[in-house]
């Protein structure tokens, strides 16, 4: 590519940025990536993602059953569910009761490593919260 067809992509990106939705749209549109194939623009943009060490691997994090066992840092997970018919959620495996008048409504969980418990929301505003069963320590983010 040239240097003028760069700035000019960059340039068309920037206008239709303005908002979040087109800007997602200009990322992946052709005029700009330059292919509707995403396998083909991973293959050119290899050299520039980030990747393991050359050395890396998951043995040492490994229990005597061959089940991954690794650290958990303090800090929030979050999920975005819909309400089911009854009133629930479903996330990593289990079922948690919210409330029926909330059915067929998005909530957001989030699980707090370092309280152990999962606070679900609405609006912004705190519904439920349940024990979430962490085994292990619960250790300082590494960064």
């Amino acid at each position: 590519m040239t240097g003028t067809k760069e700035k000019s992509m960059e340039i068309r990106f920037i206008e239709r940025g303005a908002e979040g939705s087109q800007r997602l749209w200009g990322i992946a549109s052709p005029e700009i990536c330059g292919t509707r194939f995403p396998g083909v623009l991973r293959d050119r943009l290899q050299p520039t993602l980030r990747h393991l060490p050359a050395g890396f691997t998951l043995d040492s994090y490994l229990d005597g059953q061959d089940r991954l066992s690794l650290l958990i840092a303090r800090g929030l997970v979050s999920w975005v569910r819909k309400v089911g018919a009854h009133g629930r959620i479903e996330f990593n495996g289990a079922e948690y009761p919210v409330s029926r008048k909330l059915e067929h409504q998005y909530v957001v969980a989030t699980l707090s490593t370092h309280h152990r418990r999962v606070f679900i929301k609405y609006e912004g505003k705190l519904i439920k919260s349940f024990p979430f069963p962490l085994t292990g320590e619960v250790i300082k983010p590494l960064c």
